[in-house]
């Protein structure tokens, strides 16, 4: 009887494990080249819901992210990547807490006739954040306020090619972006998981205030929430 009890509660909790399988979301698939060598932070304590009425806050790695403010964009002031109210879709701002604090803001920008190169179409986000004199900026270019495809992030006199990372481990993805991955030169500095929890990788050369701005602006893709009219 024993015997029978102790494998039926192993049958049990396997059904369990499967069923919570079952219902984790997708996880992005980091390319081969930024995993092998990268730091790699994970989130933790992050709410699956989101809106004006959810503490957004949560930790990366050894950092915390805080006072995520939906409502921002309706503010005076409201200003990111000198784009301003009369220009966004939707707007948000958020802390990062590190060795000091990073004031990140993103918007997605109505239209955009081009930057850098690229043909922004239909779709901008860009993300910025300050710490002191430090700053970091992301573009990207999509053709719906959905799917965002590619960019640029400004970090320091630096410029780095971001890119789309659309790769997960094939659970119930959705058709949104998994994630992005930064290049510097043709080598990867760094990728962001977009889909919940999150993570972020980081290069090991990048000096610790890059990474600080890198992954503040990585916080913002996470964050963002596309428009309702799209």
């Amino acid at each position: 009887m024993s015997y029978i009890k102790q494998n039926l509660s192993w049958v049990i909790g396997t059904m369990g494990l499967v069923v919570l399988a079952g219902c984790a979301g997708p996880r992005m698939v980091a390319p081969r080249d930024v995993a092998t060598g990268s730091k790699t932070l994970e989130v933790a304590d992050r709410s699956k819901a989101s809106g004006a009425f959810v503490n957004e806050g949560f930790k990366l790695g050894s950092w915390k992210i805080t006072e995520v403010d939906r409502d921002w964009s309706g503010k005076s002031g409201f200003s990111v990547g000198g784009y301003g109210a009369s220009s966004t879709k939707t707007g948000f701002s958020y802390q990062l807490e590190a060795s000091q604090k990073w004031k990140g803001a993103c918007a997605a920008v109505k239209s955009e006739k081009g930057f850098g190169g690229f043909s922004w179409g239909a779709s901008t986000l860009v993300c910025e954040c300050k710490a002191g004199d430090a700053s970091a900026l992301v573009k990207l270019a999509g053709k719906d306020a959905k799917m965002h495809t590619e960019g640029e992030v400004t970090l320091g006199a630096a410029t780095l090619k971001v890119s789309l990372v659309d790769e997960t481990d094939g659970s119930n993805f959705t058709g949104m972006p998994a994630g992005y991955r930064a290049d510097k030169d043709g080598k990867p500095a760094g990728a962001v998981e977009v889909l919940k929890p999150g993570r972020v990788w980081l290069a090991p050369d990048l000096s610790p205030s890059d990474s600080e701005a890198l992954s503040c602006v990585f916080v913002g893709l996470m964050l963002y929430i596309p428009p309702s009219d799209g």
